[in-house]
């Protein structure tokens, strides 16, 4: 049975943090960008003696968490039972009365109320009562500040009342609120603390692949993947619910917004019933519903998982039941009403439907799987009627009222509640369950239809139907409704994909270039993109232009701007329309590798009976990988490990010890060209903590069940000096691809005093969520009790600093002959190699041929003494270019927005043309090519595609996107 609901993967959701411009002249939940004063003022003073308030309150969880987990698992084995993620503790807590009053330097006052709860993964508060006084501020944030929620301001609830709050991750949680200027206290009334257990990180790093795989995509597809490029509209109206129930148990679904026939932007959300229960009554109290929270455009900015999605998602508090159809004898539909109305400026989309019960050919759905990032599901096979059915239960849905389907790429659990889309981007139903498809193939999903949820029971009453609300103007008479933004106002999509590399001629001259973002050229507004080099703005900017799939900047550096090697950059896109300007998530880092490259190779040569063989190794490059970066007077402190004490007559016993971290590749735009172009680690750099302690590496690439870690002992030297970095080569180099994940950390034994390794200290940055592991037990393969993130109350943690590890990467797979003690570049973003263009083999000074191979035989030498050197030329950043201006003798691809064919003009010029989805995969290639040569891509779905096209010179790329 789906583990339906609630698999929150906290690493990255509990980042999530609103950020908006300015609010509309509506009354909705909107929290403004900014950060608390006391971060940046003074103190003055306390305004209360130690004896009036405690400074920090602890609330502890009475129930047993293990107890929960299990018993929860079982219950959703078994039927449609969300897994709970969270057990809300019942509280009372008045912030002007029991927090901390302090006066700042400037004289605001400050109230200030801290609570911890031990061993909880995340926390977020819901009141009873929650109104901020006109010109006052609430921020919530945990304790290292890395998320702020807030600020909080008069308009966030005007009308006082329930209320919650976004989580926050780690186990304190401080909220903090800046009085007026009259000093007015805030109304602010905490009435529970959810107390989120579930260590959801362990169930991404060894069960579901999901947002860890790294074979994407066979599983997970990050919605702003190419794969969801057509739907850039639909996305914007997808919501991630987190849901509270009545007796304090919390869980998380999906949802969608979507429009009524007035067109009057109602918020209407539709999700699944069996999210609150699967019984005739609706089991949930209004004042639960008050403090449901959800969340819109919660994504990552493109396909790789190395970016984060915390940056814009926005979030709406409370609604009311407006339709409930449950499981058992209906079609599992729910229809909610938010409180208020949700803002202009949030630009969400309110998604059409289609409930005319047609079975369609093909579609997608988009989720959120285990409360991740958005993710997209696509369906290639009609689906077929059917009903949900539980045996355990004895639940059994409404005969037909459901679509079975099997999707390419799965939903997990968390999407339940999320909708489907048929060809026309219409919402045709919403997910109950089924077989999650990560796990195993061709697994059967089912999805309540929107044609049972519209009139099917209309007779059991008004609330057992959709049809009246979603189409007041026909009294539920209407078949089809398209989607629509509030006053066209748009969603922006970022920047995702960027590369930066140097000119062979110029080193100092770096070519940026960067895809246009999703629907730019239909966003209406203007486009410019901002340039970052080494994490400081550059002045200049780059104007959009319409129908440009990439967009180019060229920076000159100085010496001074290259750090080991590198210069990092990062892009972002700025729109202004008439509403305003909006500033999009940075893109991922992107370093562009400086200085001299191997230019001449003295090469072996061989006298052969067909005449001189000339050969030569493949110069290899290599650059050192981190997640500390280099900072100048490091302090590194030892992990703290500690021996696992086990029962001895426990047969099994754990013979190691395994801490970790999760390292995101990320791609540029080089990356995508060749699959072949993969990344090798062939050493382990490291930073021990005593001389002669045995250690092991550990590396591994992708997912569990598709890698084994790379595990090789070492021993420090025993004359190791405080300081040193120790360096341990790979038997075999370990391959990577782009948008891979990589697991870095090290292995020890589990004796009394365990060998540990050093991490950098104030190395945590706004990416450093608890990413670092502590392995339980392997051989038990009980993967509940897998990996505990290090903010486990039983683990000893060392905060969110980075473990003392740098890995250095090779574009060659051979194998090193002995550690690189010099290396060149080092980095803690993507990259990209030089390419290799050509080799020059010259004889006596003179050229004689020019090749890519790496040998090459002169049959025309009749001088034994002759000298024969090789001399290698790279490549210019990838030739990207659009279509338009282009002469007529060019090789051409034409158009590149395309439905079913595409047109290669002067294609005979070419040796080769391949295809390639964007994260590197081959997916068509032609070898026999004629001049204007028509190329059928109809069967290939929607999405972006690079054309690769291998000719004399440097190869063509060319980015067309498929309707």
């Amino acid at each position: 049975m789906k583990n339906l609901t609630g698999k929150l993967l906290l690493s990255s959701m509990l980042t999530a943090t609103i950020s908006l411009g300015s609010i509309s002249d509506l009354s909705a939940q909107v929290s403004f960008a900014g950060q608390p004063k006391s971060f940046s003022t003074p103190e003055r003073m306390s305004m209360r003696s130690t004896s009036e308030v405690t400074p920090l309150i602890t609330l502890k969880q009475t129930k047993n968490i293990d107890d929960l987990m299990a018993q929860s698992n079982w219950d959703s084995e078994l039927s449609t039972r969300p897994y709970y993620i969270g057990e809300r503790i019942a509280t009372s807590l008045d912030m002007a009365k029991d927090g901390e009053q302090i006066r700042l330097q400037d004289g605001t006052i400050i109230y200030r109320l801290t609570i911890q709860s031990d061993g909880a993964k995340a926390l977020y508060p819901t009141y009873s009562q929650f109104f901020i006084p006109r010109g006052g501020r609430l921020f919530v944030y945990n304790e290292s500040r890395s998320v702020v929620n807030g600020a909080y301001t008069y308009d966030t609830n005007p009308e006082g009342g329930r209320f919650a709050s976004e989580p926050v991750p780690g186990d304190k949680i401080v909220l903090e609120y800046e009085s007026n200027v009259a000093g007015e206290a805030p109304q602010i009334t905490v009435d529970g603390l959810v107390y989120i257990f579930r260590d959801q990180i362990a169930k991404w790093l060894d069960v579901d692949p999901g947002e860890n795989d790294s074979d994407y995509p066979s599983c997970m597809i990050n919605a702003n993947c190419p794969e969801g490029e057509a739907y850039y509209d639909q996305k914007a109206g997808i919501t991630q619910i987190y849901i509270t129930y009545d007796d304090g148990s919390t869980t998380s679904c999906s949802g969608t917004l979507l429009n009524n026939t007035k067109q009057d932007f109602t918020p209407y959300i539709i999700t699944a019933a069996h999210c609150v229960g699967s019984g005739e009554v609706f089991p949930l109290k209004q004042t639960s519903l008050d403090q449901w929270i959800f969340s819109f455009h919660y994504m990552k900015p493109g396909c790789s998982n190395s970016a984060t999605a915390r940056y814009y998602a926005k979030s709406m508090v409370g609604c009311t039941k407006v339709a409930y159809l449950p499981t058992n004898s209906y079609s599992d539909g729910l229809l909610l009403k938010l409180k208020q109305e949700i803002p202009a400026d949030y630009r969400v989309f309110y998604n059409g439907w289609d409930r005319r019960g047609g079975v369609p050919p093909h579609g997608v759905g988009l989720h959120h799987p285990m409360g991740d990032a958005m993710k997209i599901s696509i369906f290639e096979e009609a689906p077929t009627l059917s009903y949900w059915k539980e045996p355990f239960s004895g639940i059994y849905g409404a005969s037909k009222a459901h679509f079975k389907l099997s999707f390419t790429t799965g939903t997990e659990g968390g999407s339940s509640g999320s909708s489907l889309f048929n060809p026309e981007k219409l919402v045709i139903g919403t997910l109950t369950g089924g077989g999650e498809a990560c796990q195993f193939r061709k697994a059967d999903d089912f999805y309540g239809r929107m044609n049972a949820h519209w009139d099917w029971f209309k007779d059991k009453g008004e609330d057992r139907q959709m049809g009246t609300f979603l189409d007041p103007v026909g009294n539920g008479t209407a078949e089809t409704l398209q989607g629509i933004y509030r006053n066209d106002m748009r969603y922006f999509y970022p920047v995702y994909m960027l590369n930066a590399a140097a000119a062979s001629s110029e080193q100092n001259k770096i070519i940026l270039k960067w895809n246009a973002p999703s629907g730019a050229d239909l966003s209406g507004a203007n486009i410019e993109y901002q340039v970052m080099r080494n994490n400081t703005q550059l002045p200049a900017s780059v104007k959009h232009e319409t129908g440009k799939t990439y967009l180019e900047y060229i920076d000159q550096v100085s010496p001074e701007d290259v750090i080991n090697g590198t210069v990092s950059y990062r892009v972002r896109a700025i729109y202004t329309d008439k509403n305003g300007t909006v500033e999009t998530a940075w893109s991922p880092k992107t370093s562009a590798l400086i200085g001299e490259l191997t230019k001449t190779i003295d090469p072996q040569v061989e006298k052969t009976t067909e005449g001189y063989r000339v050969s030569w190794k493949r110069p290899a490059h290599y650059a050192e990988w981190s997640k500390i970066g280099y900072t100048e007077n490091p302090e590194y402190l030892p992990v703290p490990v500690e021996h696992y004490k086990q029962d001895p007559q426990v047969p099994d016993q754990l013979k190691h010890l395994v801490y970790r971290e999760t390292w995101h590749i990320g791609s540029s735009l080089n990356d995508v060209q060749n699959e072949s172009e993969a990344l090798y680690v062939v050493q382990y750099n490291v930073m021990p903590t005593k001389a002669g302690s045995k250690l092991y590496t550990y590396i591994r690439e992708g997912s569990r069940k598709k890698s084994q870690p790379v595990v090789v002992e070492f021993s420090v030297p025993e004359n190791w000096k405080a300081g040193e970095w120790v360096s341990v080569k790979l038997p075999k180099p370990l391959k990577i691809k782009p948008y891979s994940i990589v697991f870095v950390g090290f292995q020890t034994d589990n004796t009394e005093q365990p060998n540990a390794i050093c991490y950098l200290n104030g190395s945590a940055d706004e990416f450093a969520v608890a990413e670092s592991s502590y392995f339980f037990n392997p051989s038990t393969h009980n993967y509940d009790r897998g990996f505990y993130t290090l903010e486990h109350s039983k683990v000893k943690t060392f905060g969110n600093n980075y473990l003392g590890i740098r890995l250095v990467l090779s574009d060659s797979e051979i194998p090193l002959e002995a550690p690189v003690k010099d290396v060149k570049w080092g980095t803690n973003g993507c990259f990209s190699f030089p390419k290799i263009k050509q080799y020059v083999i010259k004889r006596d000074g003179e050229e004689i041929v020019r090749t890519s191979a790496c040998v090459y035989t002169d049959k025309t030498n009749t001088n034994p003494d002759a000298k024969y050197t090789v001399e290698v030329v790279y490549t210019d950043p990838i030739n990207t270019v659009d279509v338009e201006g282009l002469n007529p003798d060019a090789v051409q691809v034409f158009p590149t927005s395309v439905e079913d064919y595409v047109n290669v003009q002067n294609a005979s010029k070419a040796q080769r043309i391949q295809l390639y989805s964007m994260d590197g995969h081959i997916v068509k290639a032609w070898d026999k090519i004629s001049d204007a040569e028509r190329l059928d891509l109809s069967e290939l779905p929607a999405g972006s595609y690079i054309f690769r096209i291998d000719m004399p010179g440097n190869p063509l790329a060319v980015r067309i996107i498929k309707r």
